[in-house]
């Protein structure tokens, strides 16, 4: 017995697709996924290496869609579509895929700072005043003055081996796994030694702000 398709489905019947295909074959999967061994072989982490497939894999459909012209009038025109943030991702992302092309000729897309915004957001020394003041235990004010220089994730997840009281150094782990270094405000230096000692100066393997359960706090609450 042959179960008839929905009235809803049998009106809008789906349109067949044609998945990255040009009549020269350029752009094919077999293309594709050469584009994704060269990246792979490049010293980005997994996120960068995952972005810049996705932005070939766009730029290919664009190509497919505007077969016209060569190559870098195709990349030059891609990226002005994009915003600079995400032009800057592509360019490094299509240099990578098509290192056979002069990329010297290319302007390459950078973001920019809105620099009134920034400011517009800053907090007067009023409210800096009243925000501490709302801070009324050590692990308050140690979790405050961090955010003034991490973020969310970097303050649940760093533990007090990350932590350089003496010159004011902290190790932090960046997005993409990479590790770094930042310099500590003196308010939060003494905000973190009060903390550290409230806490029965816990071991070096002990992460900064515990959750319930011993493990690093949850970085959404």
């Amino acid at each position: 017995m042959t179960i008839p398709p929905p009235s809803h489905l049998s009106r809008y019947p789906r349109k067949a697709r044609s998945h990255r295909a040009s009549p020269s074959g350029r752009w094919t999967g077999a293309f594709l996924a050469r584009v994704r061994q060269r990246i792979a072989s490049t010293t980005v982490t997994p996120h960068t290496q995952y972005q810049w497939e996705r932005m070939v894999s766009r730029f290919a459909d664009y190509r497919v869609a505007h077969p016209d012209g060569s190559l870098v009038t195709s990349v030059r025109e891609f990226l002005l579509m994009l915003t600079p943030a995400n032009g800057n991702t592509a360019f490094l992302a299509l240099r990578a895929a098509l290192p056979d092309l002069d990329w010297r000729t290319i302007p390459h897309p950078r973001g920019r700072r809105d620099e009134a915004m920034l400011f517009a957001t800053l907090l007067a020394p009023a409210e800096l005043v009243t925000i501490r003041a709302a801070a009324t235990s050590p692990k308050l004010r140690a979790l405050l003055e961090l955010f003034w220089t991490l973020r969310r994730v970097e303050v649940t997840r760093a533990c007090w081996a990350d932590v350089n009281l003496s010159d004011g150094t902290m190790r932090v782990i960046r997005k993409g796994g990479r590790a770094t270094w930042t310099l500590l405000r003196p308010e939060t230096q003494v905000a973190l030694a009060e903390w550290f000692v409230v806490a029965g100066q816990p071991p070096d393997a002990r992460p900064i702000f515990p959750g319930r359960r011993g493990g690093p706090m949850s970085p959404h609450g």
